[in-house]
């Protein structure tokens, strides 16, 4: 209920969420922007091209359906204005980045509204227009030349019944029930099999454009972007959105996975709520040497294995005689428990100045870790220069299994080193 806790009712039964969806405000600050050209120059560097779905607020898309009080409060106008300049900045930082405004003066059709009334997903037509418009936006690069083609076709299957998440809070919030909203659903299908995609590429070969993105992408109901992505880019896609794992739990899952290591795509579409600024640095921290495998293949400075005890674990220690000047910038750790089911890591850097960072990672439960976790170190202009001293683990006190754990820290590849760009 985190995200629900205040509503705006506005005409013919929508809802809104105010902090999220009449937000007025998209993107991260400079340093954001500066670690997202990061990650987009590291997918570069494994000749991986990254598309940016920054998908509109339900604000933007459908501010007609606000009672006039609340349409005032909005400022509309702002909002547009913002959220196209951190498209133009998304741009700036090498992505592509489909321009969703062209959509913003559409008029409201009850048959073609691009989310549904009560519940922050887009409809089957939302998908179906973000499609066109991801599609349009990708045609007009040199990329997509070079990805095979294959026909889709897409029909109408059925209908989908939505009882919305902004229903269910306002249910337990005032006592009151929505009828639930049915739109059309569809499917998409190939409409024979390629010879193009089939030559140049074995049947065991996976596409060469990914979709990762949350629940508008993936979800318990059919919504069939992957769908309309496929018939409109006339290209296969291998679909790895995950439902309920928020902005980044499917591309963490996904770029330390043999789909992504052994066989990277040339297109990665990435699906983001423009709620979502982007700005969290932990984030790049963690995707960024993720591209690179972490400290797989890689010489590294150090490395131990233990098994862990309740409380702190000292892993790795910069000293014994062999005190190597390794500054914070440029290194990774790379951690692998033995149990693959940890999903969480609580971890100290500490520094021969004294200083420490604690570290918490957490992935949600529909994300697999494998038991592993790998983050840059700390690379601000503070932090920079300090010298590594330990990483130390954490347990619970109560802790009384006995998984093991090993890690690695190696030097970061120097074209995606944070703090550099």
């Amino acid at each position: 209920m985190q995200m629900f806790q205040t509503l705006v009712s506005g005409q013919d039964d929508w809802l809104f969420r105010s902090e999220v969806e009449l937000a007025t405000q998209f993107g991260p600050d400079g340093q954001g922007y500066a670690d997202f050209g990061r990650l987009v120059r590291a997918f570069a560097a494994h000749d991986v091209q990254l598309a940016l779905i920054y998908q509109p607020t339900r604000g933007l898309m459908h501010a007609d359906k606000l009672n006039p009080a609340d349409k005032r409060r909005f400022a509309y106008n702002v909002a547009a204005g913002n959220y196209a300049q951190a498209l133009a900045q998304f741009r700036a930082g090498g992505a592509i980045v489909p321009d969703f405004t062209e959509l913003f003066s559409q008029t409201s059709d009850p048959d073609k509204e691009f989310f549904f009334r009560r519940d922050h997903h887009w409809t089957p037509y939302g998908a179906e227009a973000a499609a066109k418009v991801v599609a349009d936006a990708v045609k007009s690069t040199a990329l997509y030349r070079q990805l095979p083609r294959q026909e889709f076709s897409t029909r109408r299957s059925g209908l989908i019944g939505k009882r919305g998440t902004l229903q269910m809070a306002f249910s337990r919030l005032c006592g009151v029930e929505f009828a639930d909203q049915y739109v059309d659903e569809y499917t998409t299908e190939p409409a024979s099999i390629s010879s193009d995609a089939g030559g140049l590429f074995g049947d065991d070969t996976l596409p060469v454009v990914t979709l990762v993105g949350t629940s508008n992408s993936r979800s318990a109901v059919q919504l069939n972007f992957d769908g309309f992505l496929k018939q409109y880019l006339q290209t296969d896609i291998l679909n790895v959105a995950k439902a309920g794992a928020g902005l980044d739990g499917a591309m963490l899952e996904y770029l330390p996975s043999d789909e992504f290591q052994q066989s990277p795509p040339k297109l990665l579409l990435w699906e983001v709520p423009s709620y979502y600024s982007l700005q969290d640095e932990m984030f790049y921290r963690e995707a960024i040497p993720l591209i690179d495998n972490g400290c797989v293949g890689k010489p590294t400075e150090f490395s131990a294995q233990k098994t862990l005890q309740p409380g702190s674990n000292e892993i790795l220690f910069n000293g014994g005689g062999q005190f190597r000047e390794l500054n914070s910038a440029g290194l990774v750790a790379d951690i692998q428990f033995s149990d693959p089911s940890i999903r969480e890591l609580e971890a100290s850097v500490w520094y021969i100045n004294g200083r420490k960072e604690r570290v918490h990672l957490e992935r949600p439960a529909k994300i697999s870790t494998q038991g592993r976790f790998v983050f840059e170190l700390k690379s601000d202009p503070e932090w920079r220069h300090f010298k590594f001293l330990s990483l130390e683990v954490e347990m619970a006190p109560d802790y009384h299994g006995s998984t093991t754990v090993s890690a690695q820290l190696c030097q970061q590849n120097s074209v995606t080193q944070g703090g550099l760009s």
